[in-house]
């Protein structure tokens, strides 16, 4: 989840430091929800670094095809990433207007509660979109380990870390918000998505961390 900011902005389109003041000013968005979806931008950059090295040094052709196919996911999910980083700060500022609703009436109110889980739901949902996508990160750091050139090893060991922290950071936005939901179906869905992401996690991290360090 994010901070509420009345300005529409385009965080994706500022520069670095334009966006670390924002991240660093009073309001409460952009806040730890695009900051997670940033580091899957910034892990998705470095494969793509990293895979266009190896593309130049190849001498086995027959890994084009899966380097090529990395490429293109890595691609894809820094896409998606950045309309996540402001789709985050959307979604938190849904919940704010939601919560400014009147509730002079018992009819009021009653609507404004359907507004505030709605709009909550939508803050869960936004991230776990985060983490699932830094799964898929994940993922193509992993296939990288064993195709990347030497030499660009730390990098990917990075890329890495940023996916790691894009899933941390984007399933810790998830939990606060579930916290605050009522309807316990979708709860319970939640969850699973959750607890198998982070199963997921647990058995990729330490191959890749394992790869970087046997080669430093």
């Amino acid at each position: 989840m994010s901070k509420p900011t009345e300005n529409d902005i385009n965080f994706d389109k500022l520069s670095i430091a334009d966006f670390a003041n924002e991240l660093g000013s009073d309001n409460p968005a952009p806040g730890g929800g695009s900051t997670s979806a940033l580091a899957g931008v910034l892990a998705c950059s470095l494969i793509s670094m990293v895979v266009k090295i190896t593309l130049k040094r190849l001498k086995d052709d027959k890994v084009r095809g899966k380097l090529e196919e990395i490429m293109a996911k890595s691609m894809e999910a820094k896409k998606q990433f950045l309309q996540l980083i402001n789709d985050d700060t959307t979604a938190f500022n849904e919940i704010i207007r939601s919560y400014r609703f009147p509730k002079d009436t018992d009819s009021a109110k009653h609507q404004r509660s359907l507004a505030i889980q709605t709009a909550t739901k939508h803050a869960a949902e936004v991230p776990l979109t985060t983490a699932e996508l830094g799964l898929v990160t994940l993922v193509c750091v992993k296939e990288l380990t064993s195709l990347g050139v030497e030499q660009t090893i730390t990098d990917l060991g990075v890329a890495g870390l940023m996916a790691k922290a894009t899933i941390t950071g984007a399933l810790w936005n998830v939990k606060i918000n579930l916290k605050s939901i009522k309807d316990e179906d979708f709860v319970s869905n939640m969850n699973k998505r959750i607890n198998k992401i982070m199963n997921s996690q647990k058995t990729l991290w330490p191959i890749i961390k394992d790869a970087v360090e046997n080669k430093i």
